[in-house]
């Protein structure tokens, strides 16, 4: 990934010649957008340069139409999105033994209520059922985040994301920061890690993940009375952006599992 980034004049950089479709050489954003990027039906796919402060390669790992910029980067790709979407399954199967727990304390023990309550878990937990790797609708983002200097430029600002679980890969340049749910001030969980000693290497990304909630997760809960009740105060999506204030360019992986 950062080798295929390097390739990619940053933003001020001097021109340092066109790359076409060789590899090779340096290109600007614009021919890597050419030559690395497809918009299907409104979703982006591949390359793209959101603002001065960034890079994006978005994978789909067995879409059709994906680009990709080498087969050692799709293999890479596919590998990482199926290990991050079964970790993420793992969340949902802890969080229905959960909801299974609730709805046997909310049941009286008419066994038609029980009957009703299984039925509503069982339409529940099919809105929660992904099948390895579904690539239509769960993105694979790749953040290069450049070390941007200037004062109007900002990396990420906060903000939610759609889908039900977001996973984002810990590394060793501190910048995510999430809002605890009810406060105004944000964490670092990767200088949380680091003071804590969780990392095992000093390599680039680490095998520490931070698991959020999306705004898909507390939509799931809602058409449920009693869950909604008990559950939507700590489904809240998690509010999350990187700090401006980065040591050095930060690579950042995230996987989105998202309802069809």
């Amino acid at each position: 990934v950062r080798a295929f980034f390097s390739q990619v004049q940053t933003p001020g950089q001097e021109n340092r010649g066109c790359c076409g479709e060789n590899n090779n050489e340096m290109m600007t954003a614009t021919e890597a957008i050419k030559f690395h990027r497809n918009v299907i039906n409104g979703h982006l796919q591949g390359f793209n340069a959101p603002s001065d402060a960034k890079f994006l390669f978005r994978a789909y790992s067995d879409a059709s139409t994906q680009p990709w910029p080498n087969n050692e980067f799709r293999k890479a790709s596919v590998r990482l999105s199926t290990n991050l979407h079964c970790l993420l399954l793992d969340c949902c199967d802890a969080i229905e033994q959960k909801i299974t727990n609730i709805q046997k304390a909310t049941c009286t023990p008419d066994e038609k209520q029980e009957e009703q309550h299984k039925k509503k878990r069982r339409k529940l937990l099919q809105k929660m059922t992904y099948q390895p790797v579904e690539p239509s609708s769960c993105p694979l983002d790749y953040f290069l985040y450049h070390q941007n200097k200037q004062q109007h430029v900002v990396n990420c600002s906060e903000h939610v994301d759609r889908g039900a679980l977001i996973c984002v890969c810990l590394t060793t340049v501190p910048g995510l920061e999430i809002r605890p749910r009810n406060e105004s001030h944000f964490i670092c969980p990767e200088s949380i890690a680091y003071n804590e000693n969780l990392y095992q290497d000093r390599k680039a990304c680490s095998n520490l993940v931070c698991i959020m909630a999306g705004g898909q997760l507390q939509q799931i809960f809602q058409n449920d009375a009693p869950l909604a009740i008990a559950y939507n105060n700590y489904l809240e999506p998690c509010v999350h952006r990187v700090s401006n204030d980065l040591p050095c360019s930060r690579l950042s992986i995230s996987y989105e599992l998202r309802c069809s």
